[in-house]
C-alpha cells in the first residue's frame, strides 16, 4: 500500500503521471526537498515517469533507490519487475516480483504479474498455475480478468478471449488493454472490420502508446475496402493461398476443364499483381491523409 502523498510538488507530479504526461511529472519532481528524497513515493513517481518516458535504466535506478529507503514497498518492487522485464532482464524481474510475493503471497495482482512474466520466459504451464491461484484469491480482480484474456489469447482459445475481454470492458469500458487484445484476437481470425473498431478505440484512449497506435493504423489499413480481396492472404498467408490456387488449377487441368483453368489462372495472375501494387499505394494514400484517432 502506498502512503498518502505529502507535498504540493508530489501531488502535482502524481496528477501529471495519471494524465500521461511523464515529462511534466519529472519537472515537478525537480522541486523536491531533502525530506522528500527519503519518501519511497517520490522514488515511485520518478521511476514510473522515467518508465513511461522509456528511460528504462534510469527508471530501474530510481526504483532501487526507493527500495533502499523502504525494502518492503511492494509498489516499488512491482514497478521494478516491469522495468527489468521491459529491458529483457527476466531474472532480475523475477527476483523483484518474488520479493513482493514473499510479503504478500496471496496478492492476485502480484500473482498475475508473475504469471505474465513466466509467459515471457516461455513457461506457459507455470503461468497457468499462478493464474489459477490468483483467480481463487479474487476472480473479479482487474488483473485476474486481464491475465485470463492474455493466457486465452496465447492458447488460441478464441471464445475465452472474447468472454474475458467482454468481462474486462464491462467493468471498465476504457480499458485500453482489453480493446487492444480483443482487436488483435479478431484480426488473427480474419475479422478485420471488427478488429479495427477495438484497436482504433484503444488508440483513442491511449494516443501516446506507440504500440497501440501502430496496431490501430495497421487495423485501419487492413479493414479498408481496397484490401478486401487480399484478406485471404492476411488470414492464411501467401504460401497457403498460392498452394490453394495451384491445387485448384491442377484439378481443373486433370478434369479437362480448359476454359475454367484459363479463367482461374488469369484471376490468380490479376490477384498477384493486385497484391503487389495495391498495398503500397494504399499505405501512401492513408499516410497522406494523416487521420487522427
Amino acid at each position: 500500500m502506498m502512503k498518502p502523498i505529502s507535498g504540493a510538488n508530489l501531488t502535482l507530479a502524481h496528477h501529471y503521471l495519471q494524465i500521461g504526461r511523464p515529462e511534466q511529472t519529472l519537472l515537478a519532481l525537480q522541486n523536491a526537498d531533502e525530506t522528500q528524497l527519503d519518501d519511497p513515493f517520490y522514488w515511485y513517481l520518478l521511476a514510473q515517469a522515467l518508465y513511461d518516458n522509456e528511460e528504462y535504466q534510469l527508471a530501474a535506478q530510481a526504483a532501487r533507490s526507493g527500495l533502499a529507503q523502504a525494502p518492503e514497498a511492494n509498489f516499488l518492487l512491482y514497478l521494478l519487475c516491469n522495468v527489468e522485464s521491459k529491458q529483457g532482464n527476466l531474472d532480475a524481474a523475477e527476483e523483484a516480483i518474488l520479493r513482493a510475493l514473499r510479503q504478500a503471497p496471496g496478492d492476485p495482482q502480484l500473482l498475475c504479474r508473475y504469471a505474465v512474466l513466466t509467459v515471457e520466459g516461455g513457461q506457459l504451464q507455470k503461468a497457468e498455475r499462478l493464474f489459477d491461484k490468483a483467480r481463487r484469491e479474487d476472480p473479479q480482480h482487474p488483473a485476474v480478468v486481464r491475465t485470463a484474456m492474455t493466457l486465452a489469447y496465447l492458447r488460441g482459445a478464441d471464445q475465452d478471449v472474447w468472454h474475458s475481454g467482454k468481462a474486462a470492458l464491462s467493468s471498465d469500458p476504457d480499458d485500453v488493454y482489453g480493446h487492444y487484445l480483443l482487436g488483435h484476437a479478431l484480426a488473427d481470425q480474419g475479422r478485420f472490420k471488427e478488429a479495427e473498431r477495438f484497436l482504433v478505440t484503444a488508440a483513442r484512449l491511449d494516443p501516446g502508446n506507440d504500440a497501440v497506435t501502430d496496431g490501430a493504423r495497421s487495423a485501419r489499413f487492413l479493414a479498408h475496402w481496397l484490401m478486401v480481396p487480399l484478406w485471404p492472404v492476411q488470414r492464411f498467408g501467401r504460401v497457403k493461398v498460392w498452394l490453394a490456387a495451384i491445387a485448384t488449377m491442377l484439378l481443373l487441368n486433370q478434369l479437362g476443364a480448359e476454359r475454367m483453368f484459363a479463367v482461374v489462372a488469369l484471376a490468380y495472375l490479376l490477384f498477384v499483381a493486385y497484391s503487389w501494387v495495391m498495398p503500397p499505394l494504399l499505405r501512401r494514400w492513408l499516410l497522406r491523409r494523416r487521420r487522427r484517432f
